[in-house]
């Protein structure tokens, strides 16, 4: 019994020298010698605020406050580093696991990631193996690109380096995966009802894309994915080192653009089917100033829709009756021409649309504050087959005004001075629109595609069969790996391309 009392008593004190070890142990003066070392490897200042041994459940050596680089791009709360017991007696120590929690990285951590990913092994076993990493909690906070509560899995080779890394974020609805090669890292991303963290608030069903990704930018070679009923498909380039660049090329095709219209005027002005190619080449100092270089274009064409809060049937009676349009609806079979997206708001031209009862013609701009202004000439069958009536248009997005022009009230009434009303009516108001358009009114020009962005660089060092990269494009990634802007497609698509379902 005294035996078993005094083993009983030993493991107590055992125990509870155990507990109290982390407090009592001077491990503060290791800290000095262990920011040195990792300054070194890292290639940038690093800070430690506290360093203690634990023993229970198992042995793990935590570290608190870490913080790397001058204005720091990565800090992390808390760090917990596991050995293996079996390798204690070891030459080569191994370190089973290190936890990072509360994780803070910015844009300056890809530069530097980079090139700790392609240093060079010192050629024998290193002293200290890290076989994996572990981050949760994490904030990356990339200037506009943000995604919050990531998690992070890094896998490490037995020299030392990167042999893949994996990012879940906004609770695991978006998972990239990494793997170098060189100083790259090809990337393969998925994403599954992911709202875009840049941007307006779009919504991808879902999406696979594969490209690289290297201090200089990203590269997404390959994009498929769903968005409101429809796909999308294409190229896309983020460039961020000299300056910030967006380029690509996208294939949209039965877009329900009712709900991404909302996103952009808080309500639904226009519903049907959207048809685009849109060509994408932004450029700007800051990632910040992005928004204010913005320049998309393409050809459009939106199918079985409705104009919101606008009648064009009622487009003859608006001459005696100035509401006479609004508070109505116009359907429609088509709705085509050619937008433009830049700093000074959007521009659509060479606009048709058509239906078993009306066909419109005409140009229209909305500025940033989502202002109208443009003209729209609108033939109604049933009215008159020699003359449309020409429409100024304003107010805004989300109450449009559209009243006849200044030319063709007067036209109309000078021809109905003349020859009366009705006949009258119409032969004044077409004359007016003759003159107007051989003295007045010129279409707006658009961009010519020979001065779009030059191509871009093809993703092929990802080394995966799926980007379907061309011989050409391979020999032009091997002369160079850094991203470029993104090639332009034609911004007028064919119409066997518009016709396909």
């Amino acid at each position: 019994m005294k035996s078993r009392k005094r083993w009983y008593l030993s493991t107590g004190i055992a125990f509870a020298l155990l507990l109290v070890v982390p407090f009592v142990l001077p491990l503060g003066g290791f800290i000095p010698e262990i920011e040195r070392v990792a300054s070194e490897q890292l290639k940038a200042p690093v800070k430690i605020e506290s360093l203690r041994l634990f023993f229970l459940p198992l042995p793990r050596l935590s570290v608190e406050g870490i913080s790397v680089g001058r204005k720091p791009f990565l800090q992390v709360q808390k760090v917990q580093v596991t050995p293996r017991l079996t390798s204690l007696f070891s030459e080569q120590k191994v370190i089973r696991e290190i936890s990072l929690r509360g994780v803070v990285m910015n844009q300056q951590l890809i530069n530097k990631a980079s090139t700790w990913a392609s240093q060079p092994g010192s050629g024998g076993p290193a002293p200290v193996r890290v076989e994996r990493i572990e981050i949760r909690d994490a904030n990356i906070n990339f200037t506009d690109f943000k995604l919050h509560q990531a998690e992070v899995d890094l896998e490490l080779t037995p020299e030392g380096g990167l042999a893949q890394a994996q990012v879940r974020a906004d609770q695991g609805h978006v998972i990239a995966t990494l793997v170098p090669r060189g100083k790259d890292f090809a990337l393969d991303l998925s994403a599954q009802d992911w709202k875009l963290p840049a941007g307006p608030p779009i919504v991808l069903s879902s999406l696979a894309a594969l490209g690289i990704v290297n201090a200089d930018g990203l590269v997404l070679s390959t994009i498929d994915g769903r968005l409101y009923d429809g796909t999308l498909a294409g190229r896309l380039t983020v460039g961020w080192k000299k300056e910030w660049t967006i380029a690509g090329n996208l294939d949209v095709r039965e877009v329900e653009i009712g709900p991404v219209v909302a996103l952009f005027s808080k309500e639904t002005t226009i519903s049907g089917r959207l048809i685009a190619n849109p060509t994408i080449d932004m450029r700007a100092p800051s990632a910040a100033r992005l928004a204010d270089a913005i320049d998309v274009e393409s050809d459009f064409k939106v199918e079985n829709g409705v104009l919101y809060k606008v009648d064009l049937a009622a487009a003859p009676k608006v001459l005696f009756n100035k509401d006479a349009m609004k508070g109505g609806d116009t359907h429609f079979d088509q709705f085509s021409g050619h937008f433009t997206v830049d700093p000074a708001g959007y521009h659509l031209s060479d606009l048709n649309i058509s239906s078993g009862v009306i066909k419109a013609q005409g140009e229209l701009s909305i500025s940033p504050k989502q202002e109208l202004s443009g003209r729209i000439d609108v033939a109604v069958k049933g009215t008159s087959s020699l003359v449309s009536t020409p429409l100024a248009v304003s107010g805004t997005v989300q109450n449009p005004t559209l009243f006849p022009t200044k030319a063709a009230l007067a036209g109309a009434a000078a021809g109905t001075a003349l020859l009366g009303p009705g006949v009258g009516t119409t032969i004044g108001m077409k004359a007016a629109q003759i003159t107007e358009r051989l003295f007045g009114r010129k279409s707006p020009k658009k961009k010519d595609p020979a001065k779009a962005a030059p191509a871009t660089a093809d993703a092929s060092k990802t080394g995966s069969a799926k980007t379907g990269a061309t011989k050409e494009e391979a020999s032009a990634k091997s002369e160079s790996a850094t991203p470029q802007p993104a090639a332009p497609a034609s911004t007028k698509p064919d119409s066997e391309s518009f016709g396909r379902r």
